[in-house]
């Protein structure tokens, strides 16, 4: 996977309120590997962008857009279509937060048969505020890997999907409003096709 990612982008944004802000980002990218020159490729992106404030009732941010994925070479087949980036996450009574995580979009697989997948999941964190500093966390990530086979490979089906699955949790104590020390728990299982 050592290569090189070359890109140009333009942004331009609008303040719609003093807590949510739109852009739209537009790029161009270019990826070369140094030895598996078979998985270079070209994505034009499309992106339309809101940013939350961190004093909104919502903080974070929503990138919700469109993804055209063009392979060097004949022989990886193309992709078009949806790609979303979300970070979002609200504070309730002062002593509960919910964080979100979600991606949808074209990652590199190291099999050689199956070059790269459409990778769509999230995760969702809970934190609560026991008792002054101390506090207790739960975790719970699934995502979804769609895997894309090269046209040289002759497969009888389709390539199989994958599914993560993982949940978690902790308990910390916060010495600082931005800092925590924490114990964290997490377990991850993977299903293959």
């Amino acid at each position: 996977f050592d290569s090189d990612l070359r890109a140009i982008e333009g942004t331009a944004g609008l303040q719609l309120t003093p807590f949510t802000q739109v852009s739209l980002v537009v790029s161009r990218e270019h990826q070369r590997f140094e030895i598996a020159r078979e998985r270079d490729s070209d994505s034009t992106r499309v992106t339309p962008t809101f940013h939350f404030s961190p004093e909104a009732v919502l903080n974070g941010s929503l990138a919700v857009g469109y993804r055209r994925f063009e392979p060097r070479t004949s022989t990886l087949p193309a992709y078009s279509g949806f790609v979303a980036t979300a970070t979002i996450g609200t504070t309730l009574f002062n002593r509960h937060r919910v964080e979100t995580v979600f991606g949808r979009d074209i990652r590199y697989s190291y099999e050689r048969d199956t070059p790269y997948y459409l990778a769509t999941g999230g995760t969702v964190t809970v934190s609560s505020q026991l008792v002054g500093p101390f506090d207790v966390r739960l975790t719970g990530t699934r995502q979804l890997l769609a895997y894309r086979a090269s046209r040289d490979t002759l497969l009888a089906a389709r390539p199989g999907d994958d599914t993560v699955t993982g949940y978690g949790g902790g308990f910390g104590y916060r010495i600082r409003e931005r800092l925590r020390i924490g114990l964290n728990a997490e377990w991850l299982g993977r299903d293959s096709q």
